[in-house]
């Protein structure tokens, strides 16, 4: 249903109109009539007409001129002209208005009908047309991210071609990038951030929507205004302008206290952990691809250098590895000295022997040669076993341990996993046979007492042994050394508290024999893979 008001200064021709028009036909109500454009004006500053039918001379408001209000005040009405006057120049101003219907009187109620019925429907086109144009805006606006991720994802994995107008497609996609000294900041979440047994992953993918969400909110606010954050996969990918508002690249020692907030602020609201490769600082949109290369090649740190690091490319371009050109043999001394001391049940020896051979595998500082080296060890592990009663048993313990190599983050976790390897071995080899005398004295103690400074020298005093006897027995008797089972005893009774009460994450700590929260935290993290308020 649509409104009309009518204005026409002769009262008799007013009402004719009102009275002879079949306006239920055209599901039209007429809300008014006034004789001049004031009256007409005061009336519509109440309720505003979806027509207006006026004519052009009367006193005090011609209508051309409340015509031209209504335009100027945005009110949505659709003029008609009912005038006597034909004259060029009223029809030219009327034109300037954008009134298409211009009746001449005297007319019959039939003209008028069918005038104010093409308006109608012209009106409904216009409206139509508004509401398409209004749709495809608002599907560009919701299309827009997802656009920006499809383009910038190519551009990470491809170079420009001799086509490409990468800085008028930026533009197109209303991108919030400069096209010059562009740096790519590539997060990846650790593997601690979804060790939950609970998460699905849809949950997963979830902390990683909204982790996006965050970094849109706080990037560009806190130092990065020109910059887009998009997924490549389960990574997030953050490329923008590092620059100061004098236009100088900011400093590494910025962008690191900035990326560490981050991490605080991703680890506080989702408890996840990122690790951050970082590009150099001078890309153009054309070589995003070489930022990412970069970024991803700074990245590969991480297994060094341990997870939820910031990774400068800029930091290791040009740092050469050195390795002696012997270390490969050397290597191969070790590893088979390591075996021979398993072989022999001699597996205090071995311990130590494992950690030179993880010593100087560190060195090489190439995730393939660690790869290589390890799976060879781990394989001549699995082989190890020769008693009947214990190869079928442990071919699956090993085969179980090695499976899991492809998905280690560091050369903690490799030296995790060997360290574990060799203890699963002792505990089976020693099944059924009953521990040292002295070794259960140490555990009884250590177990009874682990709030307390415990270290190797007070509980061998306890017992009436020497430090170093109690060392050598325990790694021998328990396939561990002595440090490491106290640390592994604290974290699994440290665990139970985080789940089991609400105790803070300091008094956790120091009802586990910690007095440093910091060292508390390293140790969880390093026994279990995650911080202690993550795996809370």
């Amino acid at each position: 249903m649509y409104t009309i008001l009518i204005v026409e200064d002769e009262p008799h021709i007013r009402k004719g109109i009102i009275s002879m028009v079949d306006w239920s036909s055209l599901q039209v109500t007429v809300i008014g009539e006034a004789g001049n454009g004031a009256d007409a004006l005061a009336l519509m500053e109440q309720q505003a007409p979806d027509l207006l039918l006026t004519d052009i001379e009367m006193p005090r408001m011609n209508g051309l001129e409340l015509i031209r209000t209504t335009q100027e005040r945005g009110w949505n009405i659709t003029p008609l002209i009912l005038s006597g006057h034909d004259q060029f120049h009223y029809t030219k101003q009327a034109l300037k208005l954008g009134i298409s219907d211009y009746i001449l009187k005297p007319c019959r109620p039939g003209e008028i009908q069918e005038v104010i019925s093409n308006a109608i429907l012209n009106r409904q086109q216009r409206s139509n047309e508004q509401e398409n144009i209004s749709l495809l805006k608002k599907n560009w606006v919701q299309g827009l991210p997802y656009m920006k991720n499809q383009v910038l994802s190519r551009w990470f994995q491809h170079a420009s071609n001799p086509v490409e107008d990468r800085p008028r497609q930026a533009a197109q996609l209303e991108m919030k990038l400069r096209s010059e000294k562009l740096t790519l900041f590539l997060l990846r979440f650790d593997s601690s951030s979804f060790a939950n047994p609970n998460y699905s992953e849809s949950d997963a993918e979830l902390i990683r929507f909204a982790a996006c969400n965050i970094l849109q909110e706080v990037v560009p606010a806190e130092f990065m205004p020109y910059c887009e954050i998009v997924r490549v996969g389960d990574d997030i990918a953050i490329v923008g302008n590092v620059e100061s508002v004098s236009g100088n690249v900011l400093s590494m020692a910025f962008l690191q206290e900035k990326l560490e907030s981050l991490q605080k602020l991703l680890q506080s609201y989702l408890k996840v952990s990122l690790s951050i490769g970082i590009s150099a600082s001078v890309h153009p949109l054309d070589t995003l691809h070489i930022a990412f290369q970069e970024a991803c090649e700074a990245l590969r740190q991480k297994f060094f250098r341990g997870s939820g690091g910031i990774y400068f490319w800029e930091q290791h371009k040009d740092t050469p590895v050195q390795v002696a050109p012997n270390r490969k043999t050397e290597l191969a001394l070790h590893e088979n000295k390591l075996l021979e001391q398993l072989r022999a049940g001699k597996f205090s020896e071995a311990i130590d022997e494992m950690d030179e051979w993880l010593a100087l595998l560190q060195q090489l500082e190439d995730t393939s040669a660690v790869q290589l080296h390890t799976m060879s060890l781990l394989t001549k592990m699995s082989d190890i076993v020769d008693q009947p009663e214990h190869q079928a048993e442990w071919g699956n313990t090993s085969a179980a341990l090695i499976s899991r190599y492809s998905a280690l983050e560091s050369f903690d976790d490799v030296a995790k996993l060997i360290s574990e390897m060799i203890r699963q071995l002792v505990d089976m080899l020693h099944m059924g046979k009953p521990l040292h005398k002295s070794v259960v004295l140490a555990k009884q103690y250590m177990e009874a007492n682990y709030r307390h400074n415990l270290t190797v020298e007070s509980v061998s005093k306890e017992i009436f042994v020497s430090p170093n006897y109690l060392s050598t027995l325990f790694k021998q008797e328990m396939g561990i050394r002595f440090l490491d089972y106290l640390h592994q005893y604290r974290i699994q009774q440290a665990k139970a508290l985080l789940l089991d009460t609400d105790m803070k994450i300091y008094h956790v700590a120091k009802s586990c024999g910690y007095n440093d929260e910091k060292h508390f935290t390293k140790m969880f993290k390093k026994w279990t893979g995650v911080n202690p308020s993550e795996f809370k």
